[in-house]
C-alpha cells in the first residue's frame, strides 16, 4: 500500500512527462517515471528530439504507441545525463553505437547486428541481465582502491548507477553492493542480507516489471553467486562459473523461440573475454580510438560465432528439458553447500 501510494504521487507529479531513451529511423522510444516504455512514431510534425530529452506529451495511445499527438512540449531538463550523453554523441558516433547501449543501457537498437548476435549467443543476457557487469566493475574498483580509499569505489559505483537506465538487474546489483556495505557490521547472515536486498529492489521496481523474466533471472543468479564457495582455487572458480552459466542458459532458453546451439555453448568460453572488454570500455571511456578497437573486437568475435551456429526452434519438450536441468542444478548447488 505504501509503495502504491508513493508511486501514485510520483505519477501525479510527472503526469504526461516522458524521457527519450532510444532514437531510430522509425521514431522514439520514450519512458515515463516508472520506466514503462512507449513508442513515438517519427513524422514531420515532431520536432527532432535528443537522448534523455524531457517532454510533456499528450495524445492517443494504442498498445503503448502514440498514434496521434495533441500536444508535445520540450521541458526544462536538469538531468545531467541529457547533457553528458548528447555531448559525447556529438564527439564521436562510437558512443551512440556501442558505449551507451553496452555500459548504460541507453539508445539500444536491437536491430543493430552486434546486439542481435550478442542476444542470440546468450552473452548479453548472462553479462547484463544478471547484473554481473555491475559486480565486475565493483570487484575491479575494490582491487584498485583499498582500505582508506574504499569510499572512492562506492562513489564511482554510485555515479555509474546514476548514469544507467534503471533496469531490475541494475537496481538489484546496485542495492546488493550498498546494502552489504551498510549491513556488514550488523548482519552477517547471507540469507538475511538477501531478504533486505530483495525487499529494497521490490520497493523501487515498477509493479509491471515483476512479471518480466529478467526480474526473476536476476535474483536467481544472485542467489547462486552469493552462495558460491569463497575458495579462490581454480577448480572452485570453474565449478561455480559452470553452474552459473548452466542455470542462466537453461532459464533463458525457456522463453526463447529460437536456440542458436553452437553460440550458446561457445558463450561459456567467450563471456569472460566480454567481461574483460566491458572493464576496458569503462576504464577508457573517454578515449574513442581504444573504444573503436574494442567495438571491432566484439563485432569480429560475435560475427564468427553467429555465422557458425545451428538454429533450432524451441518446442515444448525442449523447454521442459531445460527447465528440469535448471531446477536440478539449482537445488544440487544448494544441497551441496548445506552439507559442507
Amino acid at each position: 500500500m505504501i509503495k502504491n501510494y508513493i508511486y501514485n504521487q510520483i505519477l501525479l507529479l510527472n503526469h504526461n512527462t516522458y524521457w527519450v531513451l532510444e532514437i531510430n529511423d522509425k521514431g522514439y522510444t520514450i519512458i515515463n517515471s516508472f520506466n514503462i516504455k512507449f513508442f513515438l512514431i517519427n513524422n514531420n510534425n515532431i520536432e527532432k528530439l535528443k537522448i534523455f530529452e524531457k517532454i510533456n506529451l499528450e495524445g492517443i495511445i494504442r498498445n503503448n504507441v502514440f498514434t496521434e499527438i495533441t500536444k508535445l512540449r520540450i521541458m526544462n531538463n536538469w538531468d545531467p545525463r541529457y547533457y553528458i550523453f548528447n555531448l559525447m554523441i556529438n564527439w564521436d558516433k562510437i558512443y551512440k553505437n556501442f558505449i551507451f547501449p553496452i555500459l548504460y543501457g541507453v539508445n539500444i537498437n536491437y536491430e543493430n547486428h552486434i546486439f542481435k548476435n550478442a542476444s542470440n549467443s546468450g552473452i548479453i543476457h548472462l553479462l547484463i541481465i544478471s547484473g554481473l557487469h555491475f559486480q565486475i566493475l565493483f570487484l575491479f574498483l575494490q582491487k584498485v582502491f583499498k582500505r582508506k580509499l574504499i569510499w572512492i569505489t562506492y562513489s564511482i559505483l554510485f555515479l555509474y548507477w546514476l548514469m544507467c537506465f534503471k533496469t531490475v538487474s541494475v537496481n538489484r546489483a546496485f542495492i546488493t553492493v550498498f546494502v552489504k556495505f551498510i549491513l556488514s557490521k550488523w548482519v552477517k547472515d547471507q540469507k538475511t542480507q538477501f531478504l533486505f536486498i530483495f525487499g529494497f529492489t521490490i520497493l523501487i521496481t515498477g509493479n509491471l516489471d515483476i512479471f518480466k523474466p529478467g526480474y526473476w533471472l536476476s535474483f536467481v543468479l544472485y542467489l547462486i553467486v552469493s552462495s558460491s564457495d569463497n575458495n579462490v582455487n581454480w577448480k572452485s572458480i570453474f565449478t561455480n562459473y559452470f553452474v552459473f552459466w548452466c542455470i542462466s542458459t537453461s532459464i533463458q532458453l525457456f522463453w526463447k523461440n529460437e536456440i542458436y546451439i553452437i553460440s550458446w555453448f561457445i558463450s561459456i568460453f567467450v563471456t569472460p573475454l566480454f567481461e574483460f572488454l566491458f572493464l576496458m570500455a569503462n576504464i577508457f571511456v573517454i578515449f574513442p580510438p581504444i573504444l573503436k578497437f574494442l567495438y571491432l573486437t566484439c563485432e569480429f568475435i560475435l560475427t564468427i560465432i553467429s555465422n557458425n551456429s545451428i538454429v533450432i526452434y524451441n518446442i515444448w519438450w525442449i523447454q521442459v528439458f531445460f527447465s528440469l536441468i535448471s531446477v536440478l542444478l539449482f537445488f544440487a548447488h544448494f544441497l551441496k553447500k548445506n552439507r559442507k
